[in-house]
Parts: C-alpha cells; sequence; structure tokens
C-alpha cells in the first residue's frame, strides 16, 4: 500500500546500529549512541586486567539462566563477600572471607579474596581442606607431599606456580604472586561481573528480563587459559534454562536459591531500604553510580 504513504515508501536500513567496540577479545556494545571510547568508559579496569591474557583463554562454559530477582539485586549479591558465612558455609575452609580488599573507582569497583587460605571465623582444620587441596592439586601439586602449615599453603602455592608456571606451558610474568592464587573480582558498570584467576574467569552478566523487573537473564561464561602448544578446545554449546531445571554449581546454585528471597524482602512492607555495612562498601559505591546516572 505504497500509495498511502504520502511521505514515500518507508526506509529500510536493516537493524539498528549501536556503539561497539572490542578489548580483551571481547565485543562491547552500549544502548547509548553516543557512549564515548571503550577505553575511557573502562578506565582502569582494562589496565588491570590486560596483564591476564584473556585473549589466551577458550571459552569453556556458556549457558544463560532466568533467576527470580532483579538484575541489580544479583549484582549486589556479588559485590560482596558478607554473605559467604551464611550462604556459603564450605568457602570458608577454602577463602579468607576477611581480609579483603576494597577498591571503588569513578564507575567500577573491585575486591582481591586471598584464597587456598581459611577463614578466621574458623578454626585450623587438622588436614588440609578439600577444596584447598584442589587448588594445590590444579597447580600441579602434591597435597600428600607438603609438609608446612595449612597457613602457609597459600604462599606455597604461588611460588610453585612461579617456578614451574614455564615449563606448563603458562606465562605468569606480568601477574604479581598474589594474582597466582587470589580471586581479583570486577564489577564492570553496569552489569558485567568478572571472578578473575591466573588460569581462568568466571564472568557474568545481569540482563533485565524483557518484561518482568522481579527476574533477570544470568549469562555465565567460563574462559581457561590454553598452554602454549596445546590444542585450541572446541567451543562449548550455548545452554538456556531456568533456575532449577538442572545445577549450576554448588556456589552459583546456593545463590540463585537465596537472591529469590532477597527480591521477596525488599517488596515487603517492612522493607525502608539497604542496611549496608562496611563489608558491602561496594554495594554502597554501585547504587551510588546509578544514582548518579
Amino acid at each position: 500500500d505504497l500509495d498511502t504513504f504520502p511521505q514515500g515508501a518507508p526506509p529500510c536500513r536493516g537493524l539498528k546500529e549501536l556503539p561497539c567496540a572490542t578489548w580483551g577479545g571481547f565485543v562491547w556494545f552500549s544502548l547509548d549512541p553516543n557512549a564515548g571510547p571503550l577505553e575511557d568508559f573502562l578506565d582502569p579496569v582494562h589496565k588491570h586486567l590486560d596483564p591476564y591474557n584473556f585473549p589466551k583463554m577458550a571459552l569453556t562454559r556458556d549457558i544463560t539462566v532466568e533467576w527470580n530477582c532483579n538484575w541489580k539485586a544479583s549484582v549486589d549479591a556479588f559485590n560482596e563477600s558478607y554473605h559467604v558465612q551464611g550462604i556459603h558455609p564450605q568457602l570458608k575452609w577454602y577463602l579468607d572471607d576477611v581480609n579483603i580488599q576494597f577498591d571503588c573507582y569513578d564507575k567500577h569497583s573491585r575486591y582481591l579474596i586471598p584464597f587456598a587460605s581459611v577463614s578466621p571465623r574458623v578454626q585450623l582444620p587438622s588436614m588440609i581442606p578439600p577444596l584447598i587441596a584442589g587448588i594445590m592439586q590444579q597447580a600441579g601439586m602434591d597435597p600428600a607431599e607438603y609438609e608446612g602449615p595449612i597457613t602457609g599453603i597459600r604462599r606455597a602455592v604461588q611460588e610453585y606456580k612461579r617456578k614451574h608456571g614455564a615449563e606448563q606451558g603458562r606465562d605468569y610474568s606480568d601477574l604479581n604472586d598474589e594474582q597466582l592464587t587470589d580471586d581479583y573480582h570486577y564489577t564492570i558498570f553496569p552489569n558485567v561481573q568478572l571472578n578473575v584467576h591466573a588460569d581462568d574467569v568466571l564472568m557474568f552478566r545481569q540482563r533485565p528480563h524483557a518484561t518482568d523487573p522481579n527476574k533477570m537473564i544470568y549469562d555465565v561464561w567460563v574462559l581457561e587459559l590454553v598452554p602454549e602448544g596445546e590444542k585450541w578446545p572446541p567451543r562449548p554449546r550455548h545452554q538456556h534454562f531456568r533456575h532449577g531445571d538442572r545445577s549450576i554449581g554448588q556456589v552459583l546454585d546456593q545463590d540463585a536459591f537465596n537472591l529469590p528471597h532477597v527480591q521477596a524482602g525488599m517488596q515487603s512492607a517492612g522493607f525502608e531500604g539497604l542496611w549496608i555495612g562496611e563489608q558491602e562498601v561496594r554495594i554502597r559505591h554501585f547504587h551510588k553510580v546509578i544514582s548518579e546516572y
């Protein structure tokens, strides 16, 4: 019915174009047509993360899960470790959830959590905890041969990886000793979070649900460093499902179980707002940036 359009045929320009750029092996896009340069937006996070050599990591897990909470509630949950003692009690024998460094930047933030450590909230065990033994084995160590104290394992793993990394085809030369063991967790505003380690990255993208603000779309990507000389693994099949249909791992299952209760609580008539402690400074920072936008 072109004769019914006095202004002529409607233009067919294809999909709406969005600004995009690449960094770290990823394509980044913005819904803001006036977005500035990507590196300016990422600053200073991209400078922190370049030494990990993301382009040398292969995607080994690619899943999308529908969670029953608002996307910001999920960002909040991964912006602090205060909940570890209640939601992930098994991790108290895997990481130090007390002695954490918090850093807030213009838009982004991070915390640095010592791994291969035991939380000060519990007594030191008499034997190496299984989760810490797993860290040792992944580094190439035999836990049965370790003769030092449990409090010395974190440093021993760092020294072992520094000494043997090159022969394993792993270049750690641009990383400091703490980066060889610890979890450097970054939030790239507004909705990308990364648990960054020397040998792998656990990356989250938290998206609003298309129609329901009480739900969200949760993308999980795992990338693993491919040692020099080894064959690049095939790309994994993407999986999309709802929470409860299958497990996504014990820790994330625990978060997924907890967050709908958090969402319901925030909608209670008795909820007067977040009550934030010093361990949750990144939550305060995140909502401050949202408010400024």
